[in-house]
């Protein structure tokens, strides 16, 4: 897998995940629902019109990028953990594909949003 097939496989599970959230709170009635935070979030999303969901989409997708973009300045090298010692390197195949996965990611972003 060469490093942007990895970046868009990445990105296309952040999407769906977020997707899945999303189509959950609509479909879940509060009745089926045990688990005392997705009640509460069920609750709150229930409140909101329409507009006000699809910030919440937005805010989410922020947060998803945000971590993601977290994870793979760290995988890049362009930010280490505190006493990290010694580089990352992520490989598939035999070929070391870290080094331009923030980079990819953004593009990625940039590409899909306009």
């Amino acid at each position: 897998m060469t490093e942007t097939e990895f970046v868009n496989h990445i990105y296309a599970e952040m999407i769906e995940y977020n997707a899945y959230y999303i189509q959950s709170l609509q479909n879940l009635k509060p009745e089926n629902i045990k688990d005392p935070d997705w009640k509460n979030i069920k609750n709150l999303y229930d409140r909101l019109d329409a507009k006000q969901r699809l910030q919440l989409e937005l805010f989410m997708k922020i947060i998803s990028a945000n971590t993601i973009a977290g994870i793979f300045a760290k995988l890049d090298n362009i930010s280490a953990f505190a006493n990290q010692s010694g580089w990352f390197e992520l490989y598939s195949d035999g070929k070391k594909i870290s080094d331009n996965l923030l980079d990819l990611f953004w593009e990625k972003i940039e590409t899909d949003n306009t």
